[in-house]
Parts: structure tokens; sequence; C-alpha cells
């Protein structure tokens, strides 16, 4: 709230608490800030301040929250592996505690860079 009544009076003297709150939206280490509160501060923040890397960010937490509702994981191994959302691979870290999600584009955009630069 303080960002929009700043924009609308002072747009210049939005921009540091602006980046003050984009650098605590992005601490993944402040356990304080919910998924849920992540992702509505990143939709309030890209409302006012158009920013790609926020935008980025929002796209892969929905992403995340899409899987968490799509149920339990199946498999902690790490093997690429459909993820149980169309269009979405998984591939869990060595220990299960982390897992990457890859849209099926972007995983064949990569492979083919990597095809075409060993070849």
């Amino acid at each position: 709230m303080a960002l929009e009544l700043l924009k609308e009076s002072g747009p210049d003297q939005a921009r540091a608490p602006f980046l003050r709150l984009r650098q605590r939206v992005f601490d993944y280490g402040d356990a304080a800030l919910s998924s849920p509160q992540r992702r509505f501060l990143m939709r309030e923040m890209l409302k006012l301040f158009p920013d790609p890397g926020v935008a980025q960010m929002l796209a892969a937490e929905d992403l995340a929250a899409r899987r968490l509702e799509a149920g339990p994981l199946l498999s902690r191994d790490p093997v690429l592996r459909p993820s149980g959302l169309p269009g979405v691979w998984q591939f869990a870290s060595t220990h299960g505690r982390l897992v990457a999600l890859y849209q099926s584009e972007a995983l064949q955009a990569g492979c083919a860079r990597a095809f075409h630069r060993n070849c």
C-alpha cells in the first residue's frame, strides 16, 4: 500500500522501497514469507512496476503451486520424469529435498542448444 501511495504522490521516491521489497520477496531464506504471500506481493509489485525478474519468478512460483496442488510427488529419485502436470517435467535433487520443474518447451530448447553446441 505504501508503494501505491508513493507511486501516485512521488514516483521517484517509490523506486527504493520497491527494490527493498523485491529483495525481500526474492529472499527464500525468509521463512516468515509463505508462498501465497510471496505470490500476492509479486502480483501487486507487477501492477505498480513492470519488472521482468519479478514476472519470471512469479511464473515459477505459480508453476510450483500448481505442482503442489496436483498431489504428492510420485518419486523423489534424481531422474527426469513427468510431473503430473501436462507439459511439465520434474527432476529431484539427490536427496529429494529440491525438485526442479521444467516446461517441455524449455527442456526441448535446452536439449537442442546442447546438441548443437556439442556437434
